[in-house]
């Protein structure tokens, strides 16, 4: 092994100290810690519901908006088609939403059980949400959400999925 990498291999005992690593505080990283960390919170929380992050998120958009296409709630929650097809399934199965196609595309509306496990899983996001900023004080929080906000808004466009709003509020008939 060359001289140089072997001063540079990592072992055990440093990786216990972060600092002795630098890759540790690389934003790419952190973000995939993070983000590894709120879904296992998550999941653990909202057992008795048994949604998936994603999940939630398009029960929740499809819950606000009744009727949108399948398109437009992945748009709305930054997910690509093939992932919102196999997502809005699984909760069709559940009997959660229910699936029209209307030609080339599926209308999406939320059932009554649906909007039921919304409202219950609320209260568990809300406590998961409160789990995972626990490290912060209150202004810490608000300052840690408002620059995540920003980042996300300022780089939505280098998304594979970006964020896009509908452009019209329900498709009819067509």
């Amino acid at each position: 092994m060359h001289p140089a990498r072997e001063e540079k291999r990592v072992s055990k005992d440093s990786l216990e100290d972060e600092n002795d690593f630098e890759f540790h505080r690389e934003p790419g990283h952190l973000v995939r810690r993070l983000h590894q960390i709120a879904v296992g919170l998550f999941l653990e929380m909202s057992c008795e519901s048994d949604l998936t992050p994603i999940q939630y998120a398009a029960l929740n958009a499809i819950c606000a908006h009744p009727g949108y296409e399948q398109r437009e709630i992945a748009r709305l929650i930054a997910i690509d088609r093939t992932t919102i097809n196999s997502v809005t399934r699984r909760l069709a199965e559940r009997e959660l939403v229910k699936r029209e196609p209307v030609g080339r595309r599926i209308d999406l509306y939320p059932t009554d059980k649906g909007f039921e496990l919304l409202d219950r899983s609320t209260e568990e996001t809300a406590e998961h949400s409160n789990l995972l900023l626990s490290p912060l004080s209150e202004i810490e929080r608000a300052q840690f959400l408002k620059l995540m906000q920003r980042l996300v808004e300022k780089n939505n466009s280098a998304s594979r999925a970006p964020m896009q709003k509908p452009e019209r509020k329900k498709q009819t008939g067509d």
